[in-house]
Order: C-alpha cells, then sequence, then structure tokens
C-alpha cells in the first residue's frame, strides 16, 4: 500500500467506485483504509495463466485504477 495524506470521503469513495463500475462492467472494485495507508484495487476473473497478470490492478486512485485497466484491455 501506498502513503496517502488526503484520504478520499466516503461519499467521494461510493461515487467513484460507481463511476469505475459503470465505465468498467466485469471488474470488481475496493477501497483498503488502514488509517494512513490507502488503496484502490481492480479485480476481474476468472483467474488463470493468461489473465493472471492483467487481473488484479492498484493505485492510490480511482483515475489510475481506470487507465491501468484500458490499458490492460486494449485490443480486446
Amino acid at each position: 500500500m501506498v502513503h496517502a495524506p488526503d484520504v478520499p470521503a466516503e461519499e467521494a469513495r461510493l461515487e467513484a467506485k460507481a463511476r469505475l463500475e459503470a465505465e468498467f462492467p466485469g471488474w470488481s472494485f475496493t477501497y483498503i483504509d488502514r488509517g494512513r495507508w490507502w488503496q484502490w484495487w481492480a479485480i476481474r476473473g476468472p483467474l488463470n495463466g493468461e489473465t493472471l497478470g492483467a487481473s488484479g490492478l492498484s493505485d492510490t486512485n480511482p483515475e489510475g485504477i481506470a487507465h491501468q485497466i484500458r490499458e490492460v484491455t486494449r485490443g480486446q
């Protein structure tokens, strides 16, 4: 996880999660908050040898997750 000083408010996290879910069906999103350490995660399944590397992504913000998903799904 990455240290991030400005933890987003719960309402902002829920809005961001809803936007991600609408844009990326088939992906699951979660936000982990450990006090001063927090992280966004995106996961899709089923996991297998071909998709394992692109099945779990993490970033400190929803825009970073969206960018990573676009990169790994380009051409699919």
